[in-house]
């Protein structure tokens, strides 16, 4: 009965003491969404430097109180000419917003979205690029605080034009 009790408070300390091998390991498609493919290419300001995100399909760069992400997924809607009318649609409707333009991009269809600006300097505004493909989505978000914005407007501008789906 000593050497049962021993060999269980054994057990126990080697339980407590290697959580290790009570982990999973990653099956490969963990891993590999974890290595998703930047969907496009766009000129990243001076300054900004890439950060890892916590989600696949999802890409950040940061620059003091600025950030720019990629959010990429696949088509959640029937249609994409639908998707892009209703999300145009909403964006020209949504009182926060200064202007909604049309941005060519090849491969898709595109707008940019402006959000108005506000008084509180560190409030940050967001342009955002909507694109929509035939198989999936994405936003070009640029942020930065009221303060810096008219600073970084340029930037942002250059990042818009430059902005190309990859194949």
């Amino acid at each position: 009965m000593r050497s049962l009790l021993y060999l269980l408070a054994c057990l126990l300390i080697m339980a407590s003491c290697c959580p290790a091998l009570a982990q999973e390991e990653p099956s490969p498609a963990d891993t590999a969404a974890d290595k998703t493919e930047q969907p496009a290419e766009f000129t990243v300001p001076e300054g900004f430097t890439a950060e890892t995100a916590e989600d696949p399909g999802i890409f950040k760069w940061k620059k003091d109180g600025s950030e720019i992400y990629i959010i990429s997924g696949e088509l959640f809607y029937d249609s994409p000419d639908a998707l892009y009318d209703t999300l145009k649609k909403s964006a020209k409707s949504n009182p926060n917003v200064a202007s909604v333009e049309d941005v060519t991009i090849e491969g898709g269809r595109a707008f940019l979205i402006k959000e108005k600006p506000t008084d509180e300097p560190n409030r940050l505004r967001m342009w955002r690029l909507v694109v929509i493909t035939k198989d999936k989505h994405l936003h070009l978000d640029m942020l930065a605080p009221m303060r810096e914005f008219t600073a970084i407007e340029p930037a942002f501008e250059a990042a818009v034009a430059s902005f190309k789906l990859k194949p």
